[in-house]
């Protein structure tokens, strides 16, 4: 099936209009809608597993000699991460199993789920940012927005270029 929800208003639209197309090449096609709002829950959690997880790992990076070193995007994950409590890391993680939970029932049913992998085409380095329907993405913060929720479920993602027709 296509999961649907994946989109919002944060996807170019030709890229939405892609994997019904790929999923019509599979023998049962239907769409499995996924609600924004739970995905958006989702990513939360994900980001609270990431930030807390991360800054346990890399704590020392605030002590670098050389405070150059270390991004400022990534001293404020750390720091996020080591404000977030135990208990609301306790709190995502039981919402991954949850969603974990459901993406095994989807499994239970299908092989192949198909969805967008990036919310636009890929961006040139050196983009600050990218606009999308007329919204500023920052690329760093919004390229793995769609894959997200299928590897917070400790699931593989295989992404494969998919064109629009004039490119």
């Amino acid at each position: 099936p296509t999961l649907c929800g994946f989109n919002g208003r944060r996807a170019e639209p030709d890229l939405v209009r892609i994997p019904p197309s790929a999923a019509a090449c599979f023998e049962h096609v239907e769409p499995e809608p996924i609600d924004e709002a739970l995905l958006t829950e989702v990513r939360a959690a994900a980001l609270t597993v990431s930030n807390y997880e991360l800054a346990r790992a890399h704590r020392a990076l605030l002590d670098a000699d050389d405070p150059s070193s270390v991004s400022e995007r990534l001293r404020s994950r750390i720091v996020t991460g080591l404000s977030t409590s135990n208990a609301a890391y306790a709190q995502a993680l039981t919402q991954r199993e949850a969603w974990c939970a459901r993406m095994r029932t989807l499994f239970a049913r299908y092989d192949v789920l198909i969805a967008p992998a990036t919310p636009f085409a890929a961006p040139r380095f050196a983009d600050a940012s990218i606009d999308v329907n007329g919204t500023p993405l920052e690329p760093a913060k919004s390229l793995g927005r769609l894959t997200q929720p299928v590897s917070f479920a400790a699931l593989p993602v295989v992404s494969a270029p998919c064109h629009a027709p004039d490119e």
